[in-house]
């Protein structure tokens, strides 16, 4: 399914999922665990978990060669933060996600966040091995890259409360 929508710019507002850092690339939305999200053209998103774990581990990347990569970890026991930050770290709380994120560093040239659903369950269990996306890129990436890769992360929003 193709998915497209006027880019807004920055900013940090409640919409859908759990908080926008801005507007929704155009892309092909994927389904994975309870969550949906776009990921736009000229990119591609890998399953590189390792086998038989409780969680998931997603690789987000450009097609060009050499091109650094968002990951999305989906589990319960996310290593947050994941980088030593020299700045502060940004909290909030919308409808049932809780969010922690270091927005992009220009002198580090990454980003990194935390997000934490609630009310997800996983075959009729009161909580889900999913309920949290630790996300962060691999490597040193470029603001134009980092924007790409926020929208990604914006485009994240529930569509399945239970697994079955």
């Amino acid at each position: 399914m193709k998915l497209t929508a006027a880019i807004t710019g920055i900013m940090i507002v409640a919409r859908g999922g759990c908080m926008i850092l801005s507007g929704n690339p155009s892309g092909t939305e994927r389904i994975i665990a309870h969550y949906s999200l776009v990921v736009p053209d000229g990119y591609t998103m890998k399953d590189v978990s390792p086998p038989r774990m409780d969680f998931s581990i997603f690789e987000i990347k450009n097609n060009k060669v050499n091109a650094h990569s968002l990951k999305l970890y989906l589990g319960n026991s996310p290593n947050f933060p994941a980088y030593t930050w020299n700045v502060n770290e940004k909290k909030g709380v919308r409808g049932d996600c809780v969010y922690e994120y270091y927005p992009y560093d220009h002198l580090a040239e990454r980003l990194e966040g935390l997000m934490y659903f609630k009310n997800l369950t996983y075959r009729q269990n009161s909580s889900t091995p999913f309920s949290r996306i630790h996300y962060f890129t691999d490597g040193k990436v470029s603001p134009e890259e980092a924007r790409v890769f926020e929208k990604i992360i914006d485009s994240i929003k529930v569509v399945k409360r239970d697994l079955n």
